[in-house]
Formats: C-alpha cells, sequence, structure tokens
C-alpha cells in the first residue's frame, strides 16, 4: 500500500510539471518571407566554396556533392570523423562570411540565416573546380 501512496504522488507531481511546461511553451509565428539562402546564386556559392582552404573545401564538396558520412570521409582524407565535423562547420562559416562581405557576390551584402540543415544551391560546377 504504501508503495501505490507513493506512485500515486509522483504521478501527480508529473502530470502538473508537464501541464506547467506546456502552458510556459509558444509556438513562434510562422515567418513567410523567402529563405534568404533564395536570394544566393550558384555562382556565388561556387566562388565562395573556391575561396575556401583546400582542406576545407576538400571537406566541404566531400559532404555535399557526395553526401559520404563523417566517418567516411575521416577515412578517405586520414583524419577522425571529430576533425571533419569541425571543418564542415568552419567551411560553412566561412562560405557565409565571404557570402555576406560580398567576396562572393561582388560586394552585395546578404543576411543569411543559420546554414544547419539548410538546402543550398546544387554545387556541381564547384565540384568541378576542384
Amino acid at each position: 500500500m504504501r508503495n501505490l501512496h507513493r506512485d500515486r504522488w509522483r504521478r501527480a507531481a508529473r502530470e502538473m510539471l508537464v501541464g506547467d511546461a506546456i502552458e510556459s511553451f509558444s509556438i513562434p509565428e510562422r515567418d513567410d518571407k523567402p529563405a534568404a539562402w533564395r536570394e544566393v546564386s550558384d555562382e556565388d556559392l561556387s566562388r565562395a566554396v573556391a575561396g575556401l582552404p583546400a582542406v576545407y573545401r576538400q571537406t566541404y564538396l566531400l559532404r555535399v556533392v557526395t553526401g559520404l558520412s563523417y566517418a567516411a570521409i575521416g577515412r578517405r582524407m586520414g583524419v577522425p570523423s571529430n576533425t571533419v565535423g569541425i571543418r564542415l562547420a568552419r567551411a560553412r562559416l566561412k562560405i557565409r562570411r565571404a557570402i555576406e562581405r560580398g567576396d562572393a557576390a561582388g560586394n552585395r551584402v546578404i543576411a543569411l540565416r543559420p546554414l544547419a540543415g539548410a538546402g543550398g544551391p546544387d554545387l556541381g560546377s564547384a565540384a568541378a573546380a576542384t
């Protein structure tokens, strides 16, 4: 009987916490504005990728163009998969900064949203540049 009583109290406490948590979350309003990546041309992105240091460019293209996993890229390049992740993050940051500065787009300034999970333009022409 004692365990039943404890279980009921615990269940009641969890239900109150979940109910309180649901009320505290708010659903963000949907942003119907077009993604800033739609304003970046394939040529702009290709130039930004071509401007990357070789090690970042190779890692980026292996991931984006060929779709290899971090482990497969690491085996191919002879580095740990964690290093691949770091190189990809740095490559994305450098690409973003190059496009925002206008290095890749003829002095055009674009405010981009976070790159994580963003699907950019096809990089077929960038792959041929390497």
